[in-house]
C-alpha cells in the first residue's frame, strides 16, 4: 500500500461540519421568505413572471453548492 491508500479511509470518516448559529439564520431567513413567496402565489397576490422564478432557482442553486 502507498501513502495516499492509507489515508483515503480517514477522509471518508470525518464528521461533517455543523452549520454555525449565521448560516443556521439565514437558512430560516430563507425558508420564512420562501414560505411567504408561497403563500402570495396560491393566494394570487403575487403572480411572478420567468425572470424572477430563474433568478429564485438560481440563487437556490447556488447557495446548496
Amino acid at each position: 500500500m502507498t501513502e495516499h491508500t492509507q489515508g483515503a479511509g480517514n477522509a471518508l470518516e470525518a464528521p461533517p461540519l455543523a452549520k454555525t448559529d449565521c448560516e443556521q439564520a439565514e437558512e430560516e431567513q430563507r425558508v420564512a421568505y420562501l414560505n411567504s413567496l408561497k403563500t402570495q402565489i396560491r393566494s394570487g397576490v403575487y403572480r411572478p413572471d420567468i425572470r424572477d422564478l430563474a433568478r429564485s432557482l438560481a440563487s437556490m442553486l447556488v447557495r446548496q453548492d
